[in-house]
């Protein structure tokens, strides 16, 4: 039943407002689906908080252009994810201020995906439907492990019909 819920409230559509109106004498539905999603987030999707300097460097590579050779080239030759201080301050100076600034408000933002996108009015995203809309929202630092989540799950057959029809063939 998670993937039930999760489908449901990944609904950029619908999230919770289905269990709300269906269930709405059924409170205690209503939190058992919604801590299901938050279950299978927290222990399946999840990342782990980003030290400041992970951080710095995630928003560097994804807010701005791509990252310069040099900077991919020095994380893919080391042990660690995570560049030399000094190249991710040359990426950083080398960034407009407006862009700087976003940046400072998202490395800020310390809010658990799953709470932003609940938060979050996608009215104007609507007529892609939700896997468009989640694959489109793909690349998004603030939304990427959650758009996994929500690509899995809306990328389950609806049905095993195929599946079994074949394993029946085979006496499997």
């Amino acid at each position: 039943m998670p993937a039930h819920f999760a489908a449901i409230a990944l609904n950029p559509e619908i999230k919770f407002k289905y269990f709300e109106s269906e269930w709405e004498s059924r409170a205690d539905w209503i939190e058992n689906g919604k801590a299901e999603v938050r279950k299978l987030w927290e222990s399946q999707y999840k990342p782990p908080p980003a030290s400041p300097q992970e951080q710095r460097l995630r928003i560097a590579y994804h807010i701005s252009a791509p990252p310069s050779p040099a900077a991919v080239l020095s994380t893919s030759q080391s042990s660690s994810s995570i560049a030399p201080i000094e190249l991710q301050e040359d990426l950083i100076n080398q960034i407009p201020d407006w862009q700087r600034r976003k940046r400072q408000r998202l490395m800020s933002d310390n809010c658990d995906e799953l709470d932003r996108y609940l938060r979050r009015d996608v009215e104007d995203e609507l007529p892609l439907g939700p896997l468009k809309y989640w694959i489109h929202h793909a690349h998004d630092i603030r939304q990427r492990e959650l758009a996994k989540m929500a690509i899995d799950i809306f990328s389950i057959p609806a049905m095993s019909a195929d599946p079994e029809r074949l394993c029946s063939r085979y006496d499997l």
